[in-house]
């Protein structure tokens, strides 16, 4: 059991290196640059259908986060020990693809707002609006957030499910 401990934290540690090097070379070279698209109101209500997503998905990541603080931390039936260097190490690469996300959904969100505070004005006359949807810089914003979010419930369970099962009990 000691031996698959360790070959999932080695490949939390992995996973966790991988995507984050993944997201620096998304965001080193993808041109800061926002499309402009005609004003629709469908394509205002589909914006504002992304801006509730993006709500729902930082309430269900506190709730994540909380849960695993709760059940590797306070729990005392699971808590982690100083011996559990493997679960401690997969906690960690949880933990910071789960903050990883809360940055992201609040930079996505700070993005969004100050896209249509800068050009709002400018394009009101014109009939037009940044197109969030399909402008490169701000898909990735949305794409990161969503990488560490599904990648850090992966490594969540994998995270409980070693240090409730295949650990020794003390």
């Amino acid at each position: 059991m000691k031996t698959l401990r360790s070959i999932l934290a080695g490949l939390c540690i992995l996973c966790a290196l991988s995507l984050g090097i993944y997201i620096g070379w998304l965001f080193s070279t993808t041109p800061i640059q926002i499309h402009m698209t005609n004003f629709d109101a469908y394509r205002t209500e589909s914006v504002n259908i992304l801006r509730e997503e993006e709500s729902g998905f930082f309430q269900i990541g506190v709730a994540v986060l909380g849960a695993l603080w709760g059940t590797l931390v306070v729990s005392k039936d699971n808590r982690l020990r100083g011996s559990d260097r493997p679960e401690i190490l997969m906690f960690g690469a949880t933990c910071v693809l789960l903050f990883g996300f809360l940055w992201f959904n609040l930079s996505y969100g700070r993005l969004m707002a100050q896209l249509y505070w800068d050009m709002g004005p400018l394009l009101s006359n014109q009939a037009q609006f940044a197109d969030v949807l399909n402008s490169k810089y701000v898909v990735i914003h949305h794409r990161s957030m969503i990488i560490c979010f599904y990648s850090a419930l992966l490594l969540g369970a994998v995270t409980t499910f070693s240090s409730s099962i295949l650990r020794e009990k003390p």
